[in-house]
């Protein structure tokens, strides 16, 4: 059975004959389908079947049509460059045209199977995505899978359904085509614009071209086609390209058909250096422009060569002496696994640096090899496409994006575009390159981590693998390209020669899931084989570990399942012991450690709000430190932060990490922890997390820790509960409790942290922390002596009462040695059981104290109605100057 190729060269030529008799003398092409036929003079051929006139109007009509088809006619209609050329036609889509369903009327193409991307023009009938369907006309270049965009007329002037116009394009002898078209299908013309290109002076075919999905199967129409004049053949014909299938063989194509009757002398066919006159000579059954020749001596690969034709004739037996056209052979090989790599991955390229704003992915040949990629399947998560036609040279790179972007890349590097190109998530997505028998070349999996950058994860830059030696899917091997440019589409990636990760894998919590159950965490992703995991690791208390899980598909976690169960309330320490590694081979230091236990729910008063930074540095971030006073291990996933001040939709947070924090332990949560630890001294890395945190308002706010509806603790904080010794705004200065013991809610508890340790003391022991102030007696100090000097040693006085009964009333105020008030501390303040105040050596106008000898008077009413007053003496010290 011919295919639907065969019968159209055929069918093609038999029309070409028919051209030559005189009753087409006046060479021109025009059909209105009023005879009701398209199958006879003119001779339409290509998809047959898949066409129907009714009512005068060529219409298509595939019954048979699949989610995704392509089906054409085509007509032998010559035209060249010799004259001015015209030609005219109307279409109607009746539906709003998308990337899936669009037409072209080709004006000129080099053969008549239209779905072969034939050399030549065309102009497409909408096809973009969104509303801004226009018209376009595009050229075909030879051996490209994509069309050059030449020009594009308004947007939007087919998107509406139906979307129609009758066209007329003209062609000057000089290449200028200019355009014009009445979108109501009359003859209204409106000029639409112009462009010069003369790339192809003659081409013999035009026709439709109709891509449709299954509910667009008859939504086609065409009518009144013209094209004037047609060209008739005086120009011999010349050779246009030059393939080699094996080394052996060779296909030469022409730029017309060949006549079959001047027969082919092998003499006449010469190939140097080195090879001589060709063997044998063959037209092609089914292509008249193509001559197959064999070769008695193998080409080289990778060598240059030049063919000679001494004389040849086409079909009008226009002769051509003495052609020549030089051509390379390239051995084409089976690629192997990690021969085609996949080198560059632009996920994001908004806001652009320079790069054009497209996705992209970069393939480099790793191998020796040239390889045809006509066929590979590219898969980004779910969605697959087929790559075209390429001979990937060995150590080269190419450019895969959209073929709406190729244009915008071709000065980069080689471009290979493809229809509809997969979308690259920006936060990760699975990608899998597969040769034409499906077997997986290529596969990798990324993540927005994979930068290494918070700053170029945003958008505008591409992700480049660092050595080409190194492992595809390793997040080790790839960071954010440090080109200028955004990225190195098709070159040398700006990464090359960094040294890729090299820091061990960091072993960051061990949570028990369960008495039989451990999970630990690490900070990347691992490589275990089943040898290192057999002893990886031990657990103290005598308990034996009997299996261990790797879990998928992070690879951030192994699973410990134990041969009997841990008790609750007792501390396990977990030890690495064999060497546990990443994928680029760091491992885990033998005898690394960390502790775990079974975790108990919090109540009130196990969990405290320790220290508070809510009004950070320009550019810093908030964070709240919680310490474990209780004697339980608390797992803090689920906890909530709240503030339950704000009216905001984000005034509370869900903690997602798990985390084990044990008694006498502190935790910071941030939500930016490189910003935290480049600001302020951190003692426990290990101790930040990061977290979303409820806004907290600059002033005045609250933070509260929940345990469902249970509020662990809550703290309402002021800005003025800083020290009045800060001068100026306390940006970057954190408020720190001064007792664990002491009441969250009671100013006199928190103080600012000291500027000798930076402001701030996440992970650590406060800088102002004390013990609980109160003893035995109604008036206690914390110390005889204090130096508020901001270096974290007694920078505070604190003063404890105790009456001794509740609801007493109470005015504390600070003297210096002759008597004179100095600061107050307290204004009918009502007693509870134990009090607690501070002075932190200003005074009342918001100045230091001088050094001296201050007493600390009393005066206390109690509820039944008695007066009673005390004093205290104390020392404020301070260098001398």
């Amino acid at each position: 059975m011919e295919t639907n190729r065969s019968l159209a060269f055929r069918q093609a030529l038999l029309l070409f004959g028919l051209l030559l008799l005189p009753s087409f003398s006046k060479a021109q092409f025009f059909d209105t389908f009023l005879d009701g036929d398209f199958s006879q003079n003119p001779v339409w051929t290509g998809h047959e079947d898949k066409f129907a006139v009714i009512d005068a109007q060529l219409q298509l009509k595939d019954t048979n049509a699949t989610s995704s088809n392509v089906s054409f006619l085509s007509v032998f209609a010559p035209t060249s460059l010799n004259s001015l050329t015209t030609w005219e036609f109307y279409f109607r889509l009746q539906f709003e045209p998308s990337s899936s369903n669009f037409g072209r009327f080709y004006l000129a193409a080099s053969l008549p199977d239209l779905s072969s991307n034939p050399v030549g023009y065309f102009l497409k009938l909408g096809g973009a995505s969104g509303d801004v369907d226009a018209l376009a006309l595009y050229r075909q270049d030879a051996a490209a899978s994509t069309a050059t965009l030449l020009w594009s007329g308004p947007a939007g002037a087919l998107a509406a359904e139906p979307a129609q116009a009758r066209v007329r394009v003209s062609r000057s002898p000089e290449g200028l085509w200019s355009i014009w078209a009445d979108y109501t299908g009359a003859e209204n013309w409106q000029w639409q614009g112009e462009v010069q290109d003369a790339t192809y002076a003659q081409n013999n075919f035009s026709g439709i071209y109709c891509k449709y999905t299954s509910s667009r199967n008859e939504h086609f129409f065409f009518d009144d086609i013209r094209i004037s004049p047609l060209y008739q053949d005086t120009s011999p014909p010349v050779i246009s390209q030059i393939l080699a299938p094996s080394a052996t063989r060779l296909a030469v194509y022409f730029s017309e058909a060949l006549a079959a009757a001047q027969g082919f002398q092998n003499s006449t066919f010469r190939i140097s250096p080195g090879i001589g006159p060709v063997n044998s000579v063959q037209l092609d059954n089914d292509n008249p422009a193509l001559v197959w020749l064999d070769i008695g001596t193998p080409l080289v690969s990778g060598f240059s060569y030049a063919l000679e034709i001494d004389s040849i004739a086409d079909t009008p037996f226009n002769w051509a002496y003495g052609l020549s056209m030089s051509f390379n052979f390239y051995d084409i090989q089976q690629a192997e696994p990690g021969d085609i790599l996949i080198t560059e991955i632009m996920a994001d390229p908004s806001p652009p640096q320079i790069l054009p704003n497209a996705e992209y992915l970069e393939l480099f040949n790793k191998s020796e090899k040239v390889v045809q990629l006509e066929n590979w399947q590219l898969k980004v998560g779910n969605t697959s496409r087929n790559l075209p036609g390429f001979l990937f040279l060995p150590g080269t790179y190419i450019i895969v994006c959209d073929t709406e972007s190729a244009d915008f890349f071709s000065s980069w590097g080689t471009v290979l575009g493809l229809e509809g190109l997969p979308g690259l998530t920006n936060g990760g997505a699975t990608l899998e390159l597969a040769d034409a028998q499906g077997a997986i070349q290529t596969a990798l999996t990324y993540n927005d981590k994979w930068y290494g950058d918070d700053l170029k994860s945003d958008g505008g830059w591409s992700l480049e693998q660092i050595q080409l030696e190194g492992p595809q899917d390793c997040a080790g091997n790839w960071q954010a390209s440090i080109s200028q440019a955004g990225g190195t589409p098709g070159a040398i990636n700006s990464t090359s020669g960094i040294s890729p990760d090299s820091r061990s894998p960091l072993l960051v919590t061990a949570i028990a899931q369960s008495a039989t159950e451990v999970l630990l965490i690490f900070d990347e992703p691992l490589q275990i084989t089943a040898a290192e995991a057999e002893n990886c690791c031990t657990l103290s208390g005598g308990i034996n570990i009997s299996s261990l899980l790797l879990e998928e598909p992070e690879a951030v976690a192994l699973k410990l399942f134990l041969d009997s169960p841990m008790l609750a309330g007792q501390l396990y320490t977990i030890t690495i012991d064999s060497l546990v590694g990443d994928c680029m081979n760091n491992r885990v230091l033998p005898g690394t450690s960390i502790a775990t236990g079974l975790s108990e729910n919090p109540v009130p008063g196990d969990l405290i709000i320790n220290e508070v930074l809510f009004n950070p540095q320009i550019g810093g971030k908030d964070f709240v430190e919680l310490y474990n006073k209780s004697t339980k291990i608390i797992n803090l996933k689920s906890l909530r932060l709240a503030n339950t001040q704000a009216l905001s939709t984000n005034n509370i947070v869900t903690i997602e990490s798990e985390y084990l924090i044990f008694p006498g332990a502190y935790v910071v949560l941030t939500e930016d922890k490189e910003d935290l630890q480049a600001r302020y001294h951190i003692l426990d890395p290990q101790a930040l997390i990061a977290q979303f945190l409820p806004g907290l308002d600059d002033t005045e706010g609250n933070v509260s820790l929940k345990s469902g509806l249970i509020t662990l603790d809550s703290f309402d904080y002021r800005a003025d509960m800083h020290s009045a010794l800060i001068s100026g705004p306390a940006d970057g200065i954190s408020l720190e409790r001064i007792s664990t013991s002491g009441g969250s809610n009671e100013p006199a508890n928190w103080h600012s942290a000291a500027g000798s340790v930076g402001f701030a003391t996440p992970t650590s022991l406060n800088s102002q922390a004390l013990p609980t102030a109160f003893s035995e007696g109604l008036i206690t100090l914390s110390t005889g002596v204090f130096s508020p000097d901001g270096d974290g040693y007694e920078d505070l006085l604190l003063i404890g009462i105790m009456p001794e009964q509740t609801g007493a009333i109470l005015n504390l105020e600070a003297f210096d040695a002759r008597g004179r008030k100095v600061r107050s501390l307290a204004r009918n303040a009502l007693l509870g059981v134990e009090n607690q105040f501070k002075w932190d050596g200003s005074t009342n106008e918001g100045l230091l104290a001088g050094i001296g000898i201050y007493i600390i008077w009393a005066e206390l009413f109690t509820p039944n109605g008695q007066v009673r007053h005390y004093l205290r003496s104390c020392v404020l010290a301070g260098r001398l100057k």
